[in-house]
């Protein structure tokens, strides 16, 4: 799954939740990183999959969400 994750950002996410529940924490902010980088920016999701909740103590996981919030905030339709 890890090659087609490079490109799809739901299937990048859900590889960052799996590293999350196995607690490989660089890992799976690596993957989240990407998630977002694709355009997965949903801060509240981001903020409550409790998949992911292993990881939100983390330094990268807060840097990667002030980053995503700021995103989310300056969305326009």
């Amino acid at each position: 799954m890890e090659p087609a994750a490079q490109w799809v950002e739901y299937l990048a996410w859900h590889t960052a939740a799996g590293y999350s529940l196995v607690g490989e924490s660089d890992w799976a902010l690596t993957w989240l990183d990407r998630a977002a980088s694709l355009g997965l920016l949903n801060y509240p999701f981001l903020m409550t999959d409790p998949l992911l909740a292993r990881i939100r103590g983390e330094a990268g996981f807060t840097q990667l969400a002030e980053r995503v919030k700021r995103a989310w905030e300056a969305f326009e339709v």
